[in-house]
């Protein structure tokens, strides 16, 4: 159960221990900048996040949303309401670990999780982790 999944989530990329969240996504250096300020996307308020993260999806907030400046990964990771319903199954990618992405939502559903839809990467194994949690 357990190891299965962190053995999974191993296996996605980490972050590197010198790469800092920048702490609003107002700071992430754009090639072209603009004339207007831009707006304080950090400051916005945890439910509108969440709202936009809902619409979203799993596997957006997993795979960027999510991790966009530390406000957001906070969001994301810590309100476990997000991931009551969790759909990845039009999100298959060969080249992403889709168990890792899973148990990933399941992790941050935090026994809440009421929904899961995917296809072809479910195992016992995966169902098992779900059931535990």
């Amino acid at each position: 159960g357990y190891y299965y999944c962190a053995r999974r989530l191993s296996t996605l990329p980490p972050l590197s221990p010198h790469r800092r969240l920048p702490e609003s996504p107002s700071q992430i250096d754009m090639a072209s900048p603009s004339p207007s300020p831009s707006p304080d996307w950090a400051g916005l308020p945890d439910d509108a996040l969440l709202t936009v993260f809902e619409r979203l999806g799993a596997p957006e907030v997993l795979m960027g949303a999510g991790v966009v400046c530390r406000n957001w990964l906070r969001v994301a990771t810590g309100e476990p309401d997000l991931w009551r319903r969790v759909d990845l199954s039009d999100c298959f990618d060969p080249t992403i670990d889709m168990v890792a992405m899973a148990c990933a939502a399941v992790d941050r559903a935090d026994g809440r999780l009421e929904h899961f839809a995917a296809d072809c990467f479910v195992t016992d194994a995966l169902l098992f982790y779900m059931a535990k949690r």
